[in-house]
């Protein structure tokens, strides 16, 4: 007879958190606020683009460098300072999931490889 299932473990990014939907979203209006304050020549990247270098999991900086090689340092200080007031949004059925597994008493778990946010992520869910 197997043994039931007491634990679940899930990835946080784009599993529990819309972490794609928020960077992608973010990305464009600081770009758009930078250009409207002093920083005309930035391109606003396309959804496509920005999807494009998240695809490759790289750590938040060198996505930014990769899409900013000028102005990545600019760009990357104003997406913290701009992000750490916004909230990330559950995917959707995450909550219910979760609180459906919860009330029927299993251990929720999770993980992530960018340990670096995950604190500040969290806290903005």
């Amino acid at each position: 007879m197997l043994n039931p299932i007491r634990a679940i473990i899930f990835d946080i990014d784009n599993t529990l958190l819309a972490t794609d939907s928020f960077v992608i979203e973010n990305i464009q209006k600081t770009v758009l606020h930078l250009k409207e304050n002093g920083q005309p020549h930035l391109t606003i990247p396309h959804k496509d683009d920005v999807c494009e270098v998240l695809s490759k999991n790289l750590p938040f900086e060198d996505l930014c460098k990769e899409l900013f090689p000028d102005a990545s340092e600019i760009v990357l200080h104003e997406y913290h300072h701009r992000a750490q007031h916004l909230s990330y949004q559950p995917t959707l059925g995450a909550l219910h999931a979760i609180q459906t597994l919860q009330k029927n008493g299993l251990i929720i778990g999770l993980v992530t490889n960018r340990t670096r946010m995950t604190h500040e992520r969290l806290l903005q869910a």
